[in-house]
């Protein structure tokens, strides 16, 4: 019938209230309303239901072309179908790797773990060593490259896929408990199908006698803080460093420091503090990365008083969304910077509130929240977990 109709009496038909459901369905007719429908974004903006349409940050509906809304618009509902549906979700499908192939060790209180993975690519840790492999189709591994850690120590692993998408950097720090040695690893590997393995740069230093509570790497520079209140950002092609701690303009030190990580956008970098247990509230702070580093000799001294320092500038993320109610007891986890349209970043983080702040032992609060720039926009959403629900 619809075919049958001109162009305008189908939109107009196609326009009057109907569900994401309905317009989704009659594009799946034929080619010719299909054609029509990804042409015409009013299709689905008219539709009733077009809030449950996951939009990209800071876009409105109609900003969008007609083609991505009707794919966000098909995407939106599978997804309200998986949640709706009484029945659990499915494995589309899964692989198995023998560990006996590329020479891996099980270890149950030691299991992979630190895991990154990119179209054929995955990379993770087994106990002292990185693994990098190339799966193949139906889940053949075609390649595996791995290199060495410090042996004996507690593990911080990061990596960044380069630019063009044929290097990996890895940055690793490997802690000993037993005499609070504490190590650097960077190595930079060929992931492409043509020197897959092959190392480009290798790059290891001693860090300070502390522990190292986060690991951030974007080239050439690589972040740890240790014991939470101490930074150490280094130029890990050249070979410079320095260690500072942040200070507020009310002399008040960040010490219980959750993640320090690289602005892919700007030379800064972005510091997140968590507090815990007082009335002053969590930060994210935004600080320029150190410039005329000096180079670090060979016999760096254990004590950290004993690198080079500096001064660095905080300036504070405006932060609407930060639980505030009481006393914080809880987290931020920071997600990092997320590729959204246009080429446009944005920074997410992740407050979790404890049973304690939300009055509920038997949930968890979570409030998700995104900083987009340059004014700082924020957009946030509540989310509740219940143990009980599992």
């Amino acid at each position: 019938m619809l075919l049958g109709l001109p162009p305008e009496l189908v939109l107009k038909v196609l326009g009057s209230q109907l569900a994401i459901k309905d317009v989704v369905n009659v594009a799946q007719t034929c080619t010719t309303l299909r054609a029509l429908i990804l042409s015409n974004k009013s299709c689905i903006c008219n539709t009733y239901d077009r809030h449950t349409i996951q939009l990209p940050f800071g876009r409105a509906l109609e900003e969008l072309s007609s083609a991505l809304i009707f794919a966000r618009a098909a995407r939106s509902l599978v997804s309200i179908s998986a949640c709706m549906s009484p029945q659990p979700l499915e494995i589309r499908g899964h692989f198995f790797y023998p560990f006996s192939s590329p020479k891996f060790t099980w270890n149950n209180a030691d299991p992979p773990s630190d895991f990154f993975t990119h179209s054929n690519i995955l990379a993770f840790r087994c106990q002292a060593t990185i693994f990098v492999l190339d799966i193949g189709e139906l889940g053949v591994i075609n390649s595996v490259t791995h290199f060495p850690l410090d042996i004996d120590s507690e593990y911080l692993v990061e990596y960044q896929l380069a630019d063009d998408k044929r290097m990996l950097r890895v940055a690793a720090t490997a802690f000993r408990r037993q005499d609070k040695r504490s190590v650097l690893h960077v190595r930079e590997i060929c992931i492409s199908s043509r020197g897959f393995g092959e190392t480009i740069h290798v790059y290891r230093v001693d860090l300070p006698d502390q522990r190292p509570t986060s690991v951030s790497i974007r080239d050439p520079y690589v972040a740890v803080v240790v014991n939470g209140s101490i930074c150490l950002v280094l130029d890990w092609r050249t070979n410079r460093g320095v260690s500072f701690e942040l200070m507020l303009s009310n002399y008040r030190q960040l010490d219980m420091l959750k993640t320090l990580i690289f602005d892919p956008r700007t030379s800064s970098m972005i510091i997140v503090d968590s507090w815990k247990g007082d009335a002053q509230s969590p930060g994210i702070y935004m600080s320029p990365i150190p410039h005329d580093m000096p180079i670090l000799n060979d016999d760096m001294p254990s004590d950290v008083t004993g690198w080079p320092s500096c001064e660095v500038e905080l300036q504070e993320y405006p932060c609407a969304h930060t639980p505030s109610r009481g006393f914080f007891v809880g987290e931020i986890l920071t997600v990092g910077f997320r590729l959204i349209l246009d080429s446009e970043w944005v920074l997410e983080v992740i407050f979790r509130l404890d049973s304690s702040e939300t009055g509920d032992e038997s949930r968890t609060e979570l409030v998700r929240v995104w900083f987009d720039e340059p004014n700082w926009a924020q957009h946030s959403e509540t989310m509740v977990f219940c143990p009980r629900d599992l």
